[in-house]
């Protein structure tokens, strides 16, 4: 039963907690029908051959005459993750994970010569592009639905210990080849999980990349999503009350807002650019105001609410460890009261960081703490003269110059010089 505290904190919330539900359910009754028609306002949405009107991964990548494949893959606890393949005949295979909300879509928003993706493949890479259980892409289970709560019963533990584990196996039961890993923001999070959790997936991995890795988050300093993870035990409480356990599913009134609105001009411009600002670090150099629409139009992509408390509980603590339950399933699942933390001393892969100042959601205190810990170092990279932002790592105008071409050197490197370490485990 809830205490007479729980009840008053409910009162607190309810409100800013209907508008949350409204604007990320697209269950919600309210949003089911409403739909704009702007096109006529702005031409732009119009443009023939535009990324905006392609339909599919699979469209976007044909339309740029790249190679495509779509590859299906069962986690151990019974996911379907759907997981895209540019494939490169001979070519070293590279997975590339993306961050929260995401999909595999953003690898490849800036379009041939500006995507890590296509640049990747032109090098000669064999690319892999993965997708989260619970994303757009993967919402299939071999006995669950997205209907039922217990589909949405993980955390970033599983993204780790599950996800990555099948899809590297994955791909290396395909290639017959060890691989290298990017791993942008909870990509880099989940790597770590995987990394000193699963050695018998690890030791395939020959060098991880990080762009902005969401280990720690101690220091995060985006305002309202820092005020919000205060009171991750009250949202928790609420949404298990109200039945919420998926969080931003694509096909809500985000779509509508984004996919419609963005393509104003004057709207894309005031409004939706500072959406983008506000949300992951003020940054207009690297914004390319003209894709805004590109970029918001596959976004969010969908998880569960696990994930999002999960990602509260890591600003409340400096330290990186599994989902809090509370203590009475703590101790059931933990043997303890507090949550274990991962030993990231496990990590025998060499690491590279990328980090920058002006990151609203991964400050580089916290990018450089999780590097300090890294046993086998490739080097820290940081871009704060630079004033690279969030989402600058995936969308950044000049992130080709900047990021990608320090990423090849990297890999280059490793060919030649073959840090692959861990072989032997």
């Amino acid at each position: 039963m809830p205490t007479s505290a729980h009840l008053a904190t409910i009162r607190h919330l309810i409100a800013p907690l209907c508008i949350f539900i409204l604007a990320f359910d697209s269950r919600s009754l309210f949003f089911v029908n409403f739909n704009f028609n702007l096109s006529n306002y702005d031409n732009e949405k119009e443009r023939e051959g535009d990324e905006k009107s392609i339909s599919s991964l699979e469209d976007l990548l044909r339309k740029n005459h790249y190679p495509y494949e779509d590859h299906q893959i069962e986690t151990e606890d019974g996911y379907i993750l759907g997981i895209h393949r540019m494939p490169q005949k001979n070519g070293v295979p590279i997975f590339l994970q993306h961050g929260l909300l995401l999909s595999s879509t953003d690898w490849l928003k800036n379009g041939p010569n500006r995507s890590l993706a296509y640049l990747l493949w032109d090098e000669g890479y064999d690319v892999w592009l993965g997708n989260f259980r619970g994303n757009a892409y993967s919402r299939k289970h071999t006995t669950l639905t997205p209907k039922d709560k217990e589909f949405w019963d993980f955390s970033w533990h599983e993204l780790g210990y599950y996800d990555m584990p099948a899809v590297i196996h994955h791909i290396r039961k395909t290639t017959g080849k060890d691989i290298f890993y990017v791993g942008y923001s909870m990509g880099g999070a989940s790597f770590s999980i995987m990394a000193s959790e699963r050695p018998d997936a690890a030791k395939h991995v020959r060098a991880m990349i990080g762009l902005a890795p969401a280990v720690y988050e101690y220091h995060l300093t985006q305002p309202l999503i820092r005020f919000l993870s205060v009171f991750w035990r009250e949202i928790k409480f609420a949404t298990k009350a109200v039945g919420f356990y998926e969080f931003a599913n694509q096909g809500g009134v985000f779509d509508t807002i984004f996919n419609d609105l963005c393509n104003v001009t004057f709207v894309r411009e005031h409004v939706c650019s500072n959406i983008i600002l506000f949300s992951f670090g003020y940054n207009p150099p690297q914004l390319d105001y003209s894709r805004i629409p590109i970029y918001l139009g596959a976004f969010p992509m969908g998880t569960s609410m696990n994930v999002i408390l999960h990602w509260f509980q890591y600003m409340r603590v400096n330290e990186f460890r599994n989902f809090d339950h509370g203590r009475k399933k703590n101790l059931q699942l933990y043997n303890q009261a507090e949550p274990p933390a991962y030993d990231l001393t496990k990590i025998q892969i060499p690491v590279a960081t990328f980090t920058s100042d002006n990151d609203a959601i991964v400050d580089s205190r916290d990018a450089k703490h999780f590097y300090e810990q890294m046993p086998n170092k490739l080097g820290i990279y940081d871009l704060s003269e630079y004033g690279f932002n969030h989402v600058d790592y995936v969308w950044g105008l000049n992130a080709t110059e900047l990021i990608y071409q320090d990423v090849l050197r990297i890999l280059r490197y490793d060919d030649a010089h073959s840090y692959h370490l861990i072989s032997s485990i």
